[in-house]
């Protein structure tokens, strides 16, 4: 299985491209925000799938994300509810939670999605304290 793809935020804050600027490409910007529940969802599911959310890193969940929750979430009520689940099931479970970064090792590696607002640049606050010219 290959790696997955390193957000270009994250390679930019890298300095990935310094050396070659031709290979910055920008992320698609999607919907912030997972959004209600579906309405077909039980109450169990309901709880389930706001616990995901409130789980979840600040910021990385979006609409893009609502198959995988509603996947999670499905999987989640089930093993709660102590049904067996087959172990490519409880793998899919592992990988979904890694996925959205809700495992201890995978929060390091999500990127929040870029709010739009520009970095503040450390030679406009060195020229508004009246540093170096």
């Amino acid at each position: 299985m290959s790696r997955p793809r390193t957000p270009s935020n994250v390679l930019d804050l890298r300095g990935a491209f310094d050396k070659n600027p031709q290979r910055r490409r920008e992320d698609p910007k999607v919907e912030a925000g997972l959004g209600e529940a579906p309405d077909y969802f039980t109450d169990d599911e309901r709880k389930v799938w706001a616990e995901i959310e409130q789980s979840a890193p600040e910021g990385v969940l979006s609409r893009a994300d609502r198959i995988a929750v509603e996947m999670l979430t499905d999987l989640i009520v089930r093993f709660r509810a102590r049904q067996p689940l087959k172990a490519a099931e409880r793998n899919h479970m592992l990988n979904l939670l890694s996925r959205l970064g809700m495992t201890a090792a995978d929060r390091s590696r999500v990127a929040k999605p870029d709010d739009g607002e520009d970095q503040l640049d450390i030679w406009d606050v060195l020229g508004a304290k009246g540093g170096a010219a």
